[in-house]
This record gives C-alpha cells, sequence and structure tokens, in this order.
C-alpha cells in the first residue's frame, strides 16, 4: 500500500530547477515551467550520474522496450539529498501488481507555468535607521529654503532627491568595494567553496543566485552568495576570500578579465559619482542657508 497520508513535503534543489514531492505528485519547476506527475504515472525514480548527483524520474510506459519511457531528470549538487528524495518518492510510488499492465504516464502529466516565487522582504534595523536619516535629510532640504521663501530651490530639491539617492547607493558600493578589496588584501584568507544551493529570484525575469559553503578557520561554516573562479573546472566549487575577523565579508576571486572591469567602474563610474553626489549636497544646503 501507499504511505501518501504520512507523506512529507520533500524538496529537492536542482542547478536548474526545483521538485517538490507533494501527497500526490511530483512538481518539477524549470525554467518557468512547471510539470505536475502524478505519483501513478510514475515507474521509479533512479539515481545516475558519475558522482549520483542526478535523480531520474522514470514513467509508466505502456512499451515492452526499456528505453521507451520518459524521463524527467534533475541535478543537483548533494548526492546524499537526490538518493533521499528517490527512496522517499519510490516509497510513495503506489504499490502495482508485476502481472498489471502498464500505461504512458506521460500522459498524465500536466505542464503549467511555475508560479512566481515571492520573498518577504524586512528591513533590519539598520535599513530603518539609514532610511529614517534620509527621510530628515529629504525634510531638512524642504524646510530650510522654506523658512528664506525660495520656492524655486525646494522644487529642485524633490524632482533630484531620486537622482540623490541613486547617487547615494553609487557611492556607498564604491565605498564598501574600496573598504572590502583594503581590508581583504592585508588579511583576507582564500579558500575554495562548494556548491549548495539556489536560490531563484522573486520574479520569473531574476537571474537567481547560486550559493556556496565554505569553513573558516575555525572550523565554523559560512555562505557566500554569488559567483567566482572555478576550480580545477568544477563549476561546484569556486575561490572565495573571506575576512577572517569577519567571515561575513566574502567575495569571489574574480579572474583578470573581470578585476580589471571592476576597476574601470569603480574609477571611471564609481569615483565620479560619488564626488558629484557629494558636491551636489554641499552646494545645495550652501544656497539653501546662504543665498540670497
Amino acid at each position: 500500500m501507499s504511505n501518501e497520508g504520512a507523506l512529507p513535503e520533500l524538496v529537492l534543489h536542482g542547478r536548474r530547477g526545483v521538485a517538490r514531492l507533494t501527497k500526490n505528485a511530483v512538481l518539477l519547476d524549470r525554467s518557468g515551467i512547471r510539470s505536475t506527475i502524478p505519483l501513478r504515472a510514475v515507474e521509479t525514480v533512479r539515481v545516475s550520474g558519475a558522482r549520483q548527483r542526478t535523480a531520474e524520474i522514470v514513467l509508466t510506459s505502456d512499451s515492452a522496450q526499456a528505453d521507451a519511457a520518459a524521463v524527467y531528470a534533475i541535478r543537483s549538487s548533494s548526492a546524499e539529498a537526490v538518493a533521499a528524495f528517490a527512496h522517499v518518492v519510490n516509497s510513495a510510488i503506489p504499490e502495482r501488481d508485476e502481472a498489471e499492465r502498464r500505461f504512458d504516464g506521460a500522459v498524465l502529466v500536466k505542464t503549467s507555468a511555475s508560479p512566481p516565487v515571492v520573498k518577504e522582504r524586512r528591513w533590519s534595523p539598520r535599513e530603518r535607521a539609514v532610511g529614517g536619516v534620509f527621510a530628515g535629510v529629504f525634510v531638512l532640504g524642504l524646510v530650510l529654503p522654506g523658512l528664506r521663501g525660495h520656492g524655486e530651490l525646494m522644487r529642485v530639491w524633490a524632482a533630484a532627491f531620486a537622482a540623490f539617492l541613486a547617487g547615494c547607493a553609487v557611492a556607498h558600493g564604491t565605498w564598501n568595494a574600496l573598504v572590502v578589496w583594503w581590508v581583504l588584501r592585508r588579511r583576507g584568507i582564500t579558500v575554495v567553496g562548494t556548491y549548495v544551493d539556489f536560490e531563484y529570484g522573486s520574479t520569473d525575469d531574476s537571474p537567481g543566485t547560486r550559493v556556496y559553503a565554505f569553513t573558516d578557520v575555525t572550523g565554523a561554516a559560512h555562505e557566500y552568495r554569488g559567483d567566482g573562479r572555478i576550480v580545477s573546472r568544477d563549476p561546484d566549487r569556486i575561490e572565495i576570500t573571506y575576512d577572517p575577523a569577519r567571515p561575513e565579508r566574502a567575495i569571489g576571486r574574480k579572474g583578470p578579465w573581470v578585476k580589471t572591469l571592476h576597476v574601470l567602474a569603480w574609477l571611471f563610474l564609481g569615483v565620479p559619482v560619488t564626488i558629484a553626489t557629494a558636491a551636489y549636497l554641499l552646494i545645495y544646503f550652501a544656497a539653501a542657508l546662504f543665498g540670497a
């Protein structure tokens, strides 16, 4: 008998998709398409690949040929996760009589667009504090010229504030890149990170982020989200440099061409925008305070 009633939900994260086992079916989301595979249409789930990291969902078939059955494959970075997924799904498949005539399971598979992934976004205390500071700056930029009757200056401030915020974001990124580069150059430690997961974006157009795990000098495990230089042509391993004092401050090591592009962007975009943003703030408040 099937143990569907006690079946827990199981999720297998693959490199290009996600497979979810529900009470009556396996939901396979890949490239924005969801395939709903009923358990009664599954013949077996087998583990394949040189490293046993691929789960192949083999559908039932009414053909006598072994290779006629449809197969849905999903490759993961964890052989243990693949083995567990295959075991649980195989345990959930309804038992069949060996003499029972098989049907074509592919006709039961339904495809549809994958539902969008909505991630709840909560502001951290630091983000709330920064938001409060900018709200105060905005109000101050209106009050000061307002007290002097400079309505035109107030309109300029309100119209340009969004551009000012964008400039502040670029300035913050530029400063942060400089700090990270300086700190990691002085005391950074480079280790190998191993691919463990893939986080999908909040919309279908979002590219998503690869997640890598690495261990610091104390043996504690950490995660890095991003990319980096591949180790030994293995896409599951990259070089990660982290700050031993703050392991969450980590970057993926890049090749020489990528480093050159980053330096050029820092010099010809980040620095000029930072200077222009600071100059605009000083000139505006000088005009608001001392202008005629």
